[in-house]
């Protein structure tokens, strides 16, 4: 970052005020996030405010921890922090880009700007297992591109390098512009353009134009002319600037003469300044190809021989662009992180790490020839283990062999562990052998898609409106725990579960936030009280109950329960009669507080029963208004779900209850279009072989008929999720992209399809659905509903989780 920098020389290169402490404070790092709480004495927190959250309201707890130095947009009481200093701006996020403006105006080097809607990340690790022999190359850490992400990727510029290579994106209009001014880029590279976030867009030339602004200031961009509309926007755009395309037309700057495909790669004949030669990429699928070929034209534009970046072309290795999240042996937590390290995207791996709670220790197991020092690295976790190389820091194993051998499996116990380094130095025998043992078949589950929906609901609601995230049935077979902690760490504000034993398990885990209990028996009552779980009471019984219950803990006040309203779905909840006798119980006591008053829609998700919803939202409100106004403190009222926030947002009154929508899973198709499903079910091929014409298959004995057929038997079944309903051709998978139907009946474990067309082996990943099979097919041909379909995977199919 700037050299020298403290507060003073921040408030006059940018010219505003420094209120408060006048010191000339040292700011060696920039944070943003409030639960990110390093060095702070040498840290300027930027104040940043957000549809939801505003850091503002962060200051008086970062102050507490240690935090002087604050980048601010609002007015701050700045007497009630004597030590603080405060650069008083308009807009925080223009002042923190500003800032890296300035940063990345002190170096001379040339920087690549890559942006698109896919593929970013793939160029820029790419490029830099190309070049990393002959640059000292700063690039974004893991896939930082946004508003915040690229400056904060721009300030880890430091002297010593000598190329910079960053990605850029945007989500909305006149986005791009700013980041262009950030980056000043010198070469452009456009990958792949598809859908994301074109819901802000009236068009794909609109987003296609907003991208291509990154390269204002560049003198070369790089791109496909493969696509027509990419050739005429560059080309009427930048007609002034070199343009550096690939494709088959006779002047394209590299000119792909032919494409020949072969099992682990593809043979690229190219033309260049007259030259022909062959480049092997060692893939196979479009879009490698293609970002393959992006860098290929990077490498021609800094004068590198076709024959050496052919050589190099070949050992190109696959970016792992996810964190994997598994259960480990003894009660441990597996997160096992391959990416190509650096400080930054280390410390982010870390961090994720810390953010897995219920576990005693915290442990790095590190590549010894990759490990970093990395600031306060010690401080963050319990334990370091090494790996081979020369470094003894921490625990130190010669060889993966001798920590296979002599390790000590006690010290996992209850720990959560990150395993750090790529696959090629053999860190993934450690990550299986530490690993619960389970089938094959696995169900992952994508966090970053998870955020993204919570995110999108978020952005329907009011800032005010709260968010009741519901991870009731093992978080809708998505896994409880995890779950939880990935939605407690996103500041949601509360959670939901069907039954007692569900929050005792999520307070065992760690999870502080509010625990709201759907179905609250008698029986649990006082474990609720002793784990401040609140029960939903919905009925004069229950509540008499809970109130017997809390007499025998004569020091519990103003206990927060939820009442449950009957509007028309007949199910649980109070009547009007009952409601008011209810009333007359709660007032004018002091142990039992009403934090909330609901009911259910039965109905949201269908346009046929509009007028019902409505009557019961309106019998909602009659009601709850009239149970509220006895009191004398405030009570949230909440009736929406997943479709309701959709389809009657102003209705979303003081906080709704968000559930199948957080897994990427909604009624109506436009908002369909903006989420995207979470969980991916996962089997491989165990066995394939012929099976004669006239032969039986299975249970039952099914004839196959008059043809031979080619059959692959799947390690799922029944007791899986993979219901009996599928057989006979009623269930479809999918093996190396191609539909494969049932045959025979689905077995307790094992499951028979047709692969007679398909070319397969044993061994071969089959999708049972994921983003691009969508669960909803999934339970159609189940004729069910995607609710119930993931419910019903069971509890035997391993969880892996990601983070991208």
């Amino acid at each position: 970052m700037l050299e020298s920098l403290n507060i003073l020389d921040l408030a006059i290169h940018l010219n505003i005020p420094l209120k408060g402490n006048q010191e000339g404070k040292q700011i060696n790092h920039f944070v943003l996030d409030s639960r990110k709480k390093a060095n702070p004495q040498e840290a300027l927190f930027v104040c940043l405010k957000g549809e939801r959250h505003n850091a503002h309201d962060y200051i008086s707890e970062l102050y507490k921890e240690g935090y002087r130095s604050f980048l601010i947009d609002e007015e701050v009481s700045i007497d009630s922090f004597p030590d603080a200093s405060f650069l008083q701006t308009d807009n925080s996020l223009l002042a923190f880009q500003n800032i890296a403006k300035l940063h990345r105006d002190q170096f001379d080097m040339p920087i690549v700007g890559v942006t698109g809607s896919f593929g970013k990340t793939i160029i820029k690790e790419w490029l830099f297992q190309l070049l990393q022999s002959d640059f000292h190359i700063v690039r974004s850490p893991k896939s930082y591109n946004s508003q915040v992400g690229l400056p904060l990727s721009v300030l880890q510029i430091k002297p010593y390098h000598n190329l910079g290579i960053f990605e850029a994106g945007i989500s909305k209009r006149k986005e791009m512009a700013r980041l262009s001014d950030v980056l000043k880029c010198d070469v452009g590279i456009l990958s792949n353009i598809g859908s994301a976030h074109q819901e802000n867009f009236d068009s794909f030339g609109e987003i296609l134009d907003e991208k291509l602004n990154l390269f204002n200031h560049a003198s070369s961009i790089i791109y496909s002319s493969e696509v027509k509309e990419y050739n005429e926007a560059i080309q009427s755009k930048f007609s002034d600037k070199q343009l550096l395309s690939w494709g088959q037309r006779a002047n394209d700057y590299l000119k792909i003469i032919s494409q020949e495909k072969e099992k682990e790669k593809t043979i690229v004949t190219v033309q260049y300044l007259g030259e022909t030669s062959p480049l092997v990429i060692p893939f196979i699928d479009k879009y490698s190809i293609e970002n393959a070929l992006h860098c290929v034209v990077f490498l021609l534009h800094l004068d590198y021989p076709l024959e050496i970046i052919s050589k190099r072309l070949a050992e190109l290795k696959p970016i792992a662009l996810r964190l994997q999240m598994k259960h480990g042996i003894n009660d441990s937590l597996i997160i096992h992180d391959p990416y190509l390290k650096d400080e930054e995207s280390l410390n982010i791996s870390v961090d994720f790490l810390k953010q897995q709670k219920g576990y005693s220790k915290y442990i790095l197991i590190q590549d010894a020839e990759e490990t970093l020092k990395t600031s306060d690295l010690s401080k963050k976790l319990d334990q370091i283990i090494t790996i081979g190389g020369s470094s003894k820091e921490g625990i130190h194993f010669n060889s993966v062999s001798e920590f296979i051998d002599k390790h000590n499996k006690d010290q996992f116990n209850n720990a959560a562990i990150l395993i750090n380094g790529s696959f090629n130095h053999q860190l993934e025998i450690i990550n299986q052998a530490l690993q619960e043992k389970a089938h094959q078949t696995v169900m992952e589950i994508n966090i970053k898609h998870l955020v993204d929906n919570l995110n999108y609901f978020k952005s329907k609601l009011k800032p005010s409106t709260k968010v009741m995230a519901m991870v009731k049935a093992f978080s809708y077979g998505s896994g409880s725990d995890e779950i939880a902690s990935i939605l407690q760490y996103q500041k949601v504000d509360s959670l939901g579960v069907a039954y007692a034993d569900e929050g005792l398990a999520l307070r065992k885990a760690g999870i502080t936030l509010p625990i709201l209990v759907m179905n609250a028996e008698p029986s649990a009552f006082e474990m609720m009280i002793k784990n401040h779980l609140s029960p939903v009471i919905f009925n004069l019984k229950g509540l008499k109950s809970f109130k017997q219950a809390l007499d025998m803990n004569s020091d519990t006040k103003h206990f927060p329960i939820h009442i449950e309203l009957e509007t028309g779905m007949h199910r649980l909840g109070f009547n009007q009669k009952d409601l008011n006798e209810a009333k007359n119980v709660l007032i004018d006591q002091n142990q039992i507080k009403v934090q909330s008053i609901f009911s259910h829609l039965s109905a949201s998700d269908d346009e046929n029963k509009n007028e019902f919803t409505l009557n019961q939202i309106s019998t909602f409100k009659s009601m709850s208004d009239d149970f509220r106004g006895a009191f004398d403190y405030s009570i949230d009222q909440h009736i929406l779900n997943t479709n309701g926030i959709l389809r009657f947002p102003e209705y979303q009154m003081d906080m709704v209850r968000l559930g199948i929508g957080l897994y990427g899973i909604c009624y109506k198709k436009s908002d369909q279009r903006n989420l995207t499903e979470v969980s991916s079910l996962k089997t491989s091929i165990s066995q394939i072989k012929w099976v004669k014409s006239e032969s039986n298959i299975g249970y039952g004995g099914n004839n196959i008929g008059s043809s031979d057929l080619k059959i692959a038997i799947l390690p799922i079944g029944y007791a899986d999720g993979f219901r009996r309903s599928l057989s006979d051709g009623k269930g479809i998978v999918y093996i190396n992209n191609q539909a494969a139907s049932v045959i025979g009946k689905v077995c307790m474990d094992m499951t028979m399809v047709d692969v007679t067309e398909i070319n397969c082996t044993e061994g071969d990943e089959v999708i049972i659905f994921d983003q691009n099979h969508s669960i909803k097919e999934f339970s159609r041909q189940m004729d069910t509903i995607p609710y119930e379909a993931l419910t019903s995977i069971s509890p035997r199919v391993k969880r892996v989780y990601f983070q991208e």
